[in-house]
């Protein structure tokens, strides 16, 4: 741990940060990335008219602390753009507010003081996690809002007080927008990606800490990387790159599931099918793109078995995939595909594939788009049916090479761990969500529609049998419900007031929420 010195008769020209030669900044450090975790900054008391911070971040057991040695204003913004594991501690802000941008992971604001005199929120921990505000003092004439945020019950608040006003500890959805769907009655709606690749073990352009710092700034909950098999092999990285994935894992509180991506050689395949494993610790060495169905070491059907025994998950991606000449062995799967999920091997399947869905040419070529062969493309839109009929869980992933496209697998767990995720992922309570569609089982989509749309109803003249009805989108995606014959449109965090007579429930069609390739939800309210 190093600590480094800021006073108002300091130089960032030649000040070096030492006690004796300090900076005049307070971000100076930071912009410099001269701080690691652990790291202190010392301030000694003086007014400073801004504090920027952008490149530096500590961890959950090494904070980045910012420390007021006696009294130390900030008299204009404060802008924390880094946001993972940053401490403020002893200032006083005496005009502007704290701002913490995008997704803070782990930061507090401790013993400072606030006079709140450019709004009434004093910190905004946007769509934060694990943050704590506390034994802060804050003054206002009217504090109607100590802290914003967009992920209400996320930040914990203990000790401050108010001068000239009441501590209201409001928490609302901010100007930042929200990604993530609620919570149900029975479940956590957590957010996942199980298909995503790095550089760093594949053919991915985002090395392990870029692709865990987007997934986490993406809104999920819930990562697989799945690097494919034959990089794996050549760069011998399986078990160290696996432990970084889990210690930035746990760094982010995001739930880590360490798999591989693999394929199946043999013609007339020939490394065209793909299979994707993960939530296993198996070594994903001798399962790159050439399993076989010889028989012998490297046969499919004894390498997932194996796979299979020792607890992975395993899901077919991108079934939309065409090549023409090869058959079908029913309506949807080749033979050795069909083989493993008639034996229970295969247990979900990609309804919705990011890549293929975003740059559909660019991946699959102009069969894709021209819907040519024996299945046709863009059949991501026509696969319900058939996880329904086998019994799969459906999965909505990104497929990432690149960035990170905002398609979810949304996940209902009893538990906000890996364990619990496994357990909904077995019982297939999945839906894949893509460009304000979902897609899931009937009782899933029950369950996700009534948190995500909550529902009010009244009578407003029974003489006349007028009813007064609300529904009240809480969820990031647009909700387009038919109601006696009209399609509205509810977007994000808004309402939709109905004024009608109504002597029977009133049935709606959630218009884009299907419980099947061709059929949407439809309930009685």
């Amino acid at each position: 741990m190093k600590t480094y010195y800021v006073s108002p008769a300091g130089s960032d020209e030649t000040g070096t940060g030492t006690k004796e030669n300090p900076f005049a900044s307070i971000g100076r450090a930071d912009e410099l990335r001269l701080l690691l975790p652990g790291d202190v900054v010392s301030v000694a008391p003086g007014r400073y008219d801004n504090l920027f911070l952008s490149e530096c971040y500590g961890t959950a057991e090494k904070p980045v602390t910012y420390k007021a040695e006696g009294e130390v204003f900030i008299s204009g913004e404060t802008d924390i753009a880094t946001g993972v594991y940053i401490v403020l501690e002893g200032f006083t802000f005496d005009i502007g507010n704290v701002v913490f941008d995008d997704e803070p992971q782990g930061c507090v604001v401790r013993d400072c003081f606030f006079d709140v005199k450019m709004g009434r929120v004093c910190v905004e921990f946007n769509e934060g996690e694990n943050c704590r505000f506390e034994n802060n003092t804050v003054k206002a004439n009217d504090l109607e809002a100590l802290c914003s945020v967009s992920s209400p019950g996320r930040i914990d608040f203990a000790g401050n007080k108010v001068e000239g006003g009441e501590l209201k500890e409001i928490k609302y959805l901010c100007a930042y927008p929200d990604t993530h769907f609620p919570n149900t009655e029975n479940h956590f709606t957590l957010q996942g990606d199980f298909h995503v690749h790095t550089s760093d073990g594949s053919d991915g352009k985002n090395t392990t800490e870029e692709r865990m710092a987007e997934a986490k700034a993406r809104g999920l909950d819930v990562i697989a990387v799945t690097d494919h098999g034959w990089v794996v092999a050549e760069r011998k990285y399986a078990k160290k790159q696996r432990e970084k994935a889990q210690k930035l894992a746990d760094e982010l509180g995001l739930i880590y599931m360490p798999g591989f991506e693999t394929g199946l050689k043999f013609p007339p395949l020939n490394g065209r099918e793909h299979i994707v494993v993960f939530d296993t610790d198996e070594d994903p060495v001798d399962f790159d793109h050439g399993l076989t169905e010889d028989g012998g070491e490297h046969d499919y059907m004894k390498r997932i078995e194996y796979l299979n025994e020792k607890g992975a998950f395993i899901i077919w991606p991108h079934p939309d995939s065409d090549y023409p000449g090869i058959e079908l062995a029913d309506e949807l799967a080749r033979e050795p595909i069909k083989k493993l999920i008639e034996k229970g091997l295969i247990k979900g399947v990609e309804l919705i594939n990011g890549d293929t869905a975003e740059y559909p040419s660019q991946y699959w070529g102009e069969r894709y788009t021209r819907q040519a062969g024996p299945r046709g493309g863009c059949l991501w839109m026509r696969v319900m049916d058939y996880a329904v009929k086998h019994n799969l869980a459906v999965f909505s992933n990104t497929d990432a090479h690149n960035a990170l496209i905002p398609c979810y697998t949304l996940i209902l767990a009893k538990e906000r761990t890996r364990k619990g995720v496994r357990e909904a992922l077995e019982a297939g309570r999945t839906a894949a969500y893509f460009e304000d569609i979902l897609w899931a089982r009937q009782d899933v989509a029950e369950e996700l529609i009534k948190a995500m749309a909550p529902f009010n109803r009244y009578i407003a003249d029974e003489g006349r049998h007028i009813v007064k009805a609300t529904f009240t989108n809480t969820s990031p995606m647009i909700l387009m419900p038919e109601i006696d014959g009209h399609v509205f449109a509810i977007q994000p965090y808004e309402s939709l007031r109905l004024i009608a007579e109504f002597d029977e429930p009133m049935k709606v069609k959630w218009t884009n929420i299907f419980v099947g390739t061709d059929k949407c939800l439809e309930m009685d309210y």
